[in-house]
C-alpha cells in the first residue's frame, strides 16, 4: 500500500486538484486518488502533462499555434485514457492541461503558485524523495511554491 504525505493546511473540500502525470505508476495512483476525491466532493481534476516540443512535432513544424495545440492535447488525452480506465469513466470533471516543458519556469511550478488549485497530488518514488527530484521537478520546490495542499504519494517503503 501507497503512502500518501500531506504538506499544508488539510483541506478535505478542495475543489480543484491538479495532478500532474508523466505515465508512471505513482503518477497514475495520483491521479486515481485525485479522481475519487474529485468524485466523493463534486470537484474538479486538472492533469497536467508536461511534454519536450521536440518529441511532438517534426522540426520543420511550427511549435506553436491551434494545430501544435490540438497534437498536445490529442497526445495526452489518448495517454490518460489508455492508462487509467477510471480517467476514461470518471464521475468527476477532467481536463487536461498540457504545457511544453521549461526548465527555468517549469509548468508543475508555475501553476501550484497560481493559486487557482485547493490541492497538489503528485506521485514521487523513493529515490525521488532521497534525491528530492522527481519527474523533473523538486518536490521540496513544489511544496514551497503552492499556494494549497501538496499530496506526495511514495511507494511503500519496507
Amino acid at each position: 500500500c501507497h503512502v500518501a504525505l500531506v504538506r499544508g493546511h488539510d483541506d478535505p473540500g478542495a475543489r480543484r486538484v491538479l495532478v500532474p502525470f508523466d505515465g508512471s505508476h505513482l503518477s497514475l495512483a495520483a491521479l486515481e486518488l485525485a479522481i475519487l476525491h474529485a468524485e466523493r466532493i463534486g470537484g474538479e481534476v486538472t492533469v497536467l502533462h508536461v511534454l519536450e516540443t521536440g518529441s511532438l512535432l517534426d522540426p520543420g513544424d511550427a511549435a506553436e499555434g491551434p494545430l501544435a495545440d490540438a497534437a498536445r492535447r490529442m497526445i495526452a488525452t489518448t495517454t490518460l485514457a489508455a492508462v487509467s480506465p477510471l480517467f476514461s469513466s470518471a464521475a468527476a470533471r477532467v481536463s487536461v492541461l498540457v504545457r511544453d516543458a521549461d526548465p527555468i519556469r517549469p509548468p508543475l511550478l508555475r501553476e501550484a503558485a497560481s493559486g487557482e488549485y485547493g490541492m497538489v497530488v503528485i506521485g514521487a518514488d523513493s529515490r525521488a524523495l532521497l534525491n528530492r527530484i522527481s519527474a523533473g521537478h523538486d518536490v521540496e520546490r513544489l511544496a514551497d511554491a503552492a499556494a494549497c495542499t501538496v499530496v506526495v504519494i511514495v511507494p511503500k517503503i519496507a
